[in-house]
C-alpha cells in the first residue's frame, strides 16, 4: 500500500491500529480529511505497548512516507502518539499539511504517561 485517503468518514474515530500502523513500511502519500470524529491516527493497543516497552526490535514506522495531508478534522489531537516515538522515522517526508484541527494539542504526542527521555529529535531533511 503506497497511497491511502480517507475523505468523509465523519463517525470514525482512529484510522488504523498500531499494529497495522508498524507494518506500512511502503505507505509514501497519506491524507485524511473531513473526518470530523477522528481523534487520533493510530489507535494505541496495551498489549501491543507493553511488547515496545521490552525492546523488541521494531522497523521504523512510516519511513518512506512523503507527503502527510490531514484537513478538516476538528477533534483530532494527535498526529503521532507516544508510542510511536522511538521508531517514528520521516526521513523521506517533503509535505506536511495540517489544516482545520481545532483540537490539535500536539503533532508527535510527548508525556503521555510514558517514559519517553527528556529530548526527541525527528529530523526532516527534505521538508519543504
Amino acid at each position: 500500500l503506497q497511497t491511502l485517503k480517507i475523505i468523509g468518514c465523519s463517525s470514525m474515530t482512529s484510522l488504523f491500529p498500531l499494529s497495522l500502523a508498524r507494518n506500512l513500511l511502503q505507505l509514501k502519500e497519506l491524507e485524511i480529511g473531513d473526518c470530523n470524529m477522528l481523534e487520533r491516527l493510530v489507535m494505541e493497543n496495551d498489549n501491543y505497548i507493553e511488547v515496545l516497552s521490552n525492546n523488541h526490535p521494531h522497523p521504523p514506522c512510516f519511513q518512506e512516507l512523503e507527503k502527510l495531508t490531514i484537513w478538516s478534522c476538528s477533534k483530532l489531537e494527535y498526529v503521532f502518539p507516544s508510542s510511536l516515538v522511538g521508531n517514528l522515522n520521516l526521513p523521506r517526508l517533503k509535505f506536511l499539511y495540517l489544516k482545520g484541527l481545532h483540537e490539535l494539542k500536539q503533532v508527535i504526542a510527548l508525556g503521555q504517561g510514558r517514559d519517553i527521555g527528556n529530548d526527541v529529535c525527528l529530523k526532516l531533511p527534505f521538508l519543504q
